[in-house]
Order: C-alpha cells, then structure tokens, then sequence
C-alpha cells in the first residue's frame, strides 16, 4: 500500500477516535450537570412585639440533611444563602423572645421567603433561662440580686481562688456560679464529676480533660464555693455594658453545624475513675 493510502487509513481512525472521545467528554459533563446539586436561599423579616430587632440570630434546620445554617439580621430582614434543597425549620435564637418554628419546603434552586413575628419574654423567663449551670434562680438563694463591677468582686480573694481560675471558670461562665448554692457536699459532687468522670459521665467530651484534684484540694475549692456562693447567698451577677452590634458585618457572617447522627454510640464512664482521693 502506497503512502497516501497509509495516511487516509490514520485520518479516519483519527477521526473517529475523537469522535468517541468527544462523545464520551459530553456524556461525562452531562452526567456530571445532572450530579451537581442547585442551591437555594431562604429569607424574610424579623418582627418582635417590643424592643428592636438587631443583629438577631435566625437558624434554619434542614431535617433532611441534619444541618443548621445561622445567620443574623441587619435591619429587620436575614437571608441564607447558598441553601441545601429540602425540608426545613427556621427559627429566631434569642434568650430574650420566644420564637415560632416556622416549616417550609425548598426545591433545587428555589427561593421562599419566611417571615418570623417574635414575642418578648417576661422578666421573670429571662432571669430563669440558664445554661449548663441551670436556672438563675435556685430555692436554695436568697432572692436577693448583688450586681459587681469586676470579677475580683464576683470572685473574693482566698486559698482556693488560684485553683478555680486554673481549672474552672474556662468553661463556667461567672455569672453562672451565683447560680448553684449548693450545699458544701453538693460543691464536692459536682467537683468530682467535673474533675473525673467529665462532664455528663461521657468519656468522649473534648471540652475538658482529666484533671486530678487531691482531698484537700477538693475540700479547700468547696469551702471557697459554699462560702462565696452556697446556700442564702446572694445573686451576684456581673454588670456588663450593652452590646453594641454592627449589623453590617455581622450579616455577612453564616454559621454552619450538624446534628449529632442518631446512631452514633455513646459509652457513658462505668465508673472507671482517676484521682481517686488520698
């Protein structure tokens, strides 16, 4: 065979392999086009009954992917952006209002506007709310209300200060020990628990290791607790200025977390202990 019959037998089979190839290249983005999930976006306004609407957080829960999305309002309105199609519930988080939970449906690459009308809680709900610490106000306080200008008032000076402020008031918001008024064995409990078994009895908590308290420092950091903020004791909490938000840069922040899965095993502590008293 002469060359020119060698060259039209390579073009043809050139031909055709970038035909195939051509055809698989667009098959490929095609199936890839169909893959790729189109977002959605959720907005609306905020209204309350009393008070002003600033920089209000508003969470969407999305109960089919077990997701949050968090974001805040600037002038009464919020919007999330670049949302995960599917059911959801969307919500106002603020400790001063109780908020509905508002349903609603989003399909690829819909947006649906959501209006959520807050009301304002009562004093006494608000004085109530706690966190981690429980209830602000516990029957064993005296009702009375102290307010201190500085963490030296919140805390007085003593043997076991140094020891609360290394290993304790991390993670224990001041405001929150006024709170307890736990009785001097009650202190030890929960100074047992946080220390050894961790908090909740649950091995796998990242937020505070082992930390190993001897019997005489346990006893010395519940004789401090009992005495500044056990039983009949005042409500000290700590005066704070007014938060001052800037509505423009905190609306450009969203906040993204997960639920916890259904299944995942949870080992609670056997009672295996470290620091055992001595």
């Amino acid at each position: 065979m002469d060359s020119t019959g060698n060259r039209t037998i390579h073009r043809q089979r050139f031909v055709k392999t970038s035909v195939i190839a051509y055809m698989i290249l667009c098959w490929c983005l095609s199936s890839s086009a169909q893959q790729k999930i189109v977002r959605c976006t959720i907005k609306g306004t905020v209204t309350a009954d009393q008070g002003q609407v600033i920089g209000l957080r508003v969470a969407a829960h999305n109960l089919d992917q077990k997701l949050w999305y968090a974001v805040f309002t600037v002038k009464g309105e919020y919007t999330v952006p670049q949302a995960l199609p599917g059911r959801y519930q969307i919500m106002v988080y603020e400790p001063a209002y109780d908020s509905p939970k508002l349903p609603v449906q989003l399909a690829p690459g819909e947006t649906k506007t959501v209006d959520i009308e807050l009301k304002q809680r009562g004093h006494e709900a608000n004085s109530n709310a706690g966190g981690d610490e429980g209830p602000r106000q516990s029957r064993n306080s005296s009702s009375k209300i102290v307010y201190v200008n500085s963490l030296n008032e919140m805390f007085p000076a003593g043997p076991a200060l140094a020891l609360l402020k290394e290993n304790c008031t991390g993670c224990h918001a001041p405001n929150g020990w006024s709170s307890m008024h736990y009785t001097k064995e009650g202190f030890l409990r929960g100074i047992e628990r946080m220390t050894e078994t961790g908090p909740a009895n649950q091995d796998y908590v990242l937020a505070l290791g082992r930390t190993v308290f001897d019997r005489s420092q346990k006893e010395m950091l519940a004789d401090y607790l009992v005495k500044n903020f056990g039983p009949g004791m005042p409500e000290k909490r700590l005066r704070v200025d007014p938060l001052s938000l800037d509505e423009d840069v905190t609306s450009k922040a969203i906040y993204v977390s997960y639920d916890v899965p259904e299944d995942l095993e949870m080992q609670l502590d056997q009672g295996n202990r470290i620091g055992a008293n001595t």
